[in-house]
């Protein structure tokens, strides 16, 4: 049995939902009579201030009624009590978390850590449009920080390749093909107000028939999700971005249909959104099944104004070679149209060349 005390912080209810997940058995606890957070646990108990006299003889009843074995405690002056009365007090009992305010901020140190060791070859160094200022190290440290909020795929490698390459796009739609929960939409929606790029549109069918990849691992993962779940959570990441992004629940082919002849996308979680029809960046990370790729690129490369840019994700994927084939074909067929391009993370990077 897992105790949760204090049950009412915004990281007890986060390591709640987590023990949840794992099947745990766990009881709640606080010092607030008739706290509300107690509606969220199965099981829930009071507990006296930790600095009271009978602290310790009911928490050491309430191990013997619940059969309490750990303890995660978010509270950095309770946690250091616990530690300190450890292990007379808490005979039979551990603390399962760290210091609270250690643990945050060991995540930080590790952030910055990674960003400082991290090689990165520019984007705009090879590129022929001359590039925006950089973003500095508070904005990289805090760009990659979001993006860790949002679950996914996208590599931090890949993260800064898209802020690199935002510093040389012009003004203009950021068209996503392929969202899920929103990790790479995130990214580029705060890079694209950041250097004042335009409007970020999101497209994803969030649809069991549409995400299938013809691999059976993969489609058995994908189709265990639950796609209005799926959606919601995208909602709930991109709202950040209210008013300057939107989605369209289609597939891409739908999609292109809809964007070559309408402006303005309308939805319930983020209103209307104007858009230029004009693409200064577009992001393919939908179906991966070589057919579904390269449509995507027939429909939606020739959109790509000049001087935007192509991101075609997993160019290089362990579960098939469909991105890397229509990739090296989208390559030789724009030629010396092809201002530069580059991978970075598992991505392949084309530019249009300017006018």
């Amino acid at each position: 049995m897992l105790l949760i005390y204090p049950g009412g912080m915004p990281a007890a209810l986060e390591r709640l939902a987590k023990a949840t997940a794992q099947g745990m058995n766990v009881l709640g606890a606080s010092s607030e009579p008739g706290d509300p957070a107690s509606t969220h646990y199965g099981q829930w108990a009071f507990l006296p201030r930790y600095d009271a006299p009978d602290f310790k003889a009911t928490l050491q009843d309430l191990r013997t009624r619940y059969g309490i074995d750990e303890i995660y405690c978010p509270h950095a002056m309770v946690w250091r009590y616990l530690k300190q009365i450890a292990p007379d007090a808490l005979a039979g009992m551990t603390l399962e978390n760290g210091e609270p305010y250690a643990e945050d901020l060991a995540s930080y140190h590790a952030l910055f850590r990674r960003v400082a060791a991290m090689h990165r070859h520019p984007a705009s160094l090879a590129s022929p449009t001359t590039p925006a200022v950089a973003l500095s190290k508070a904005e990289r440290h805090g760009l990659l920080r979001l993006a860790s909020l949002v679950p996914g795929m996208c590599s931090e490698q890949k993260i800064f390749a898209l802020a690199d390459v935002a510093r040389c796009c012009p003004p203009g739609d950021i068209v996503e093909l392929g969202s899920w929960w929103g990790k790479s939409a995130v990214v580029l929606g705060w890079l694209s107000r950041r250097y004042a790029i335009g409007k970020l549109l999101c497209i994803d069918p969030w649809s069991h028939d549409e995400v299938r990849q013809g691999l059976a691992d993969l489609d058995s993962l994908s189709v265990s999700f639950d796609m209005e779940e799926t959606i919601e959570v995208f909602r709930t990441n991109l709202a950040m971005l209210a008013g300057d992004a939107n989605y369209l629940r289609l597939a891409a082919r739908d999609a292109a249909t809809f964007y070559g002849s309408q402006r303005a996308v309308t939805s319930e979680a983020f209103g209307r959104t104007v858009y230029e029809g004009r693409i200064a960046l577009l992001h393919i990370d939908a179906n991966h099944q070589l057919d579904h790729v390269r449509e995507d690129v027939r429909l939606w490369t020739p959109l790509v104004m000049p001087g935007g840019w192509v991101v075609l994700d997993d160019y290089l994927w362990p579960f098939g070679d469909g991105p890397r084939v229509v990739g090296d074909e989208l390559l030789e067929a724009w030629g010396e149209q092809a201002a530069t391009s580059f991978v970075a993370g598992t991505a392949l990077f084309v530019q249009r060349r300017p006018d």
